[in-house]
């Protein structure tokens, strides 16, 4: 295949693995995160979220209302430790928080460190401070 031919396919593709979120999206739990944090690119305030798998590889972010704020590839990663329980960990670095990873007891989401994330890890010479924030309700 050429490359022209893989850009046409690629909105179909995800489309197709998209397209039913709202669906899959089975295993989201209630988040109040009592600050500013970054997911990928993306920069998020102190608020309340619905977070969960909307595929097996595919982390969905949503408002307490509903609305859609990010969907984010993922790795998988390790489940919970805490039984019956949703977690999401983030990294400080320095004053900033970084959502680095999604888990329940059944499954879990290693999210990819953004540049941003390494560049400050390389400048500050310092390391991650994992910070848990436990669901506080299943949706």
């Amino acid at each position: 295949m050429n490359l022209s031919t893989l850009r046409s396919l690629l909105p179909l593709s995800l489309l197709a693995m998209f397209g039913s979120i709202g669906l899959m999206a089975q295993d989201s739990a209630y988040f109040k995160i009592p600050f500013d944090f970054t997911v990928g690119k993306r920069q998020l305030f102190a608020g309340d979220y619905l977070v969960g798998r909307a595929a097996p590889s595919v982390l969905n972010i949503r408002t307490a209302s509903g609305e859609g704020i990010a969907l984010v590839l993922a790795n998988t990663g390790s489940p919970s430790t805490l039984p019956g329980k949703s977690v999401l960990t983030f990294d400080k670095i320095g004053n900033r928080y970084f959502l680095s990873k999604w888990s329940t007891t059944d499954h879990g989401l290693q999210l990819i460190p953004s540049e941003v994330q390494k560049e400050l890890l390389a400048k500050q010479n310092s390391s991650r401070k994992p910070l848990t924030v436990v669901a506080s309700s299943l949706k």
